[in-house]
């Protein structure tokens, strides 16, 4: 009887175990749970995950950054821009942008109603503020606030931001006009070109926190709308919503299922917004990245994570935001450039994978530049010269394809390829 008692207890033992290494490892919610941290920019890059949020925790003026390799588990990397180093500002360090371009790093930042804009050869700095004077300026009257820089596939490179009024005129104005805009980038990431022009504009009510991406032949900008700190009842809640163009310089049309992101009260999950997007290249894989709090007299806003999908139509399914968060993503799958650009017409730009699997477990490694693949490796190492590189813009991913079907794209990098370039 004994035995079959141990028998009985092994057995349910091993099945026990079994079942536990068949679960899902979510991130939870917050995904930074003891740091208050508000508008949260996401990028995959250099083959990690980064987030550069407003940092409430800083003694300092200034912004730092956080790092992972599987979205739950993330590092403090510190401080990559001090205030202190910025001529023209010097408090309300709010709302960062980010880009990747020719191996270099773009922060676009907000200071004291200025948007600025400093780089780093690192995704994690320090970054150094480049222009000595802001690259969008204060205009009268309104906070030029919340910087996001969007490149297309074909290169041409933008810069949205709010320059709202917000809800403290409602007291000196009959109307409030708030406006989102937009203005065309050179490729150097640092000097506009061309008009500003309207994306999305409100009567009466305060929007901000744009973010912009593509997705099959749509372009589809993202923006936060009310008052982060109002309640979930209040007609001003915080909330997500989005509009849809055919161009990156719109015109934009607002969705007629707004809001697609809007408070959960039975968790406590009051006032979501400014949000970023996470994108897998080469998959239909989208997560959305943002900021919430748990309501009451004290707004202590957390960052958030959810999946995002959607419909038949393109339009953006409702999410409803959650405590659990999203299935972690381990990066299995990394790219290196030997020259990150620009490169000149002619050069040779050698490119190698790197993976955590046995050369057993694969069946190919894909290189791929603007969504077509150029060269396909099937035995270690996982590496490719692509001579003769053409003129132009080239968006570089790699793929790997298992023996199982399975696969896994690693983070992108943006290369120019230029006639004539001083090395």
């Amino acid at each position: 009887m004994r035995r079959l008692a141990l028998s009985h207890y092994v057995l349910l033992s091993v099945l026990f175990v079994g079942f536990r290494q068949h679960q899902t490892t979510f991130t939870g919610n917050p995904i930074l749970p003891h740091y208050e941290s508000a508008d949260p920019q996401i990028a995959f890059v250099n083959n990690r995950y980064y987030l550069y949020p407003t940092d409430n925790t800083r003694p300092d003026p200034g912004f730092s950054v956080w790092s992972s390799d599987d979205l739950k588990d993330w590092r403090n990397e510190g401080n990559i821009l001090s205030l202190s180093t910025v001529p023209f500002a010097s408090g309300r360090p709010w709302a960062p942008g980010f880009a990747q371009r020719n191996g270099r790093y773009y922060f676009y930042f907000s200071a004291d109603d200025r948007i600025g804009v400093a780089v780093s050869d690192t995704p994690t700095g320090e970054y150094k503020e480049v222009l000595g004077k802001p690259l969008v300026t204060y205009e009268a009257d309104l906070s030029t606030i919340d910087p996001m820089a969007f490149i297309d596939d074909d290169g041409k490179a933008y810069l949205y931001w709010g320059a709202v009024p917000g809800l403290f005129r409602r007291d000196s104005a009959d109307v409030i006009i708030n406006s989102l805009m937009v203005r065309e980038l050179n490729d150097d990431m640092v000097t506009p070109e061309g008009p500003t022009i309207y994306t999305v504009r409100a009567l009466d009510e305060h929007i901000e926190g744009t973010y912009v991406f593509k997705r099959h032949g749509t372009y589809y900008l993202m923006y936060s709308a009310g008052n982060f700190n109002a309640p979930a009842d209040s007609p001003h809640a915080y909330r997500v919503e989005y509009a849809t163009a055919d161009s990156p310089l719109g015109p934009f049309n607002r969705a007629a299922n707004n809001p697609v992101l809007a408070s959960n009260v039975g968790d406590s999950i009051v006032g979501p917004g400014h949000n970023s997007i996470l994108h897998i290249p080469g998959t239909d894989e989208w997560y959305i990245v943002y900021h919430a709090h748990r309501g009451g007299a004290e707004v202590r806003r957390q960052v958030f994570i959810n999946r995002m999908e959607f419909d038949a139509d393109g339009l953006i399914t409702p999410i409803t935001p959650d405590r659990r968060g999203v299935a972690i993503r381990p990066i299995q799958l990394g790219l290196t450039l030997d020259d990150p650009g620009p490169l000149r017409v002619g050069d040779t730009l050698s490119m190698r994978a790197t993976c955590q699997w046995p050369a057993d477990e694969l069946q190919e490694i894909v290189f791929y530049a603007n969504g077509e693949s150029i060269a396909v490796v099937s035995k270690p190492p996982y590496a490719y010269a692509w001579a003769d590189v053409p003129t132009g813009f080239h968006r570089l991913f790699a793929e790997a394809k298992h023996r199982s079907g399975a696969t896994t794209t690693s983070s992108a990098w943006n290369v120019d390829v230029r006639a004539l370039h001083p090395k």
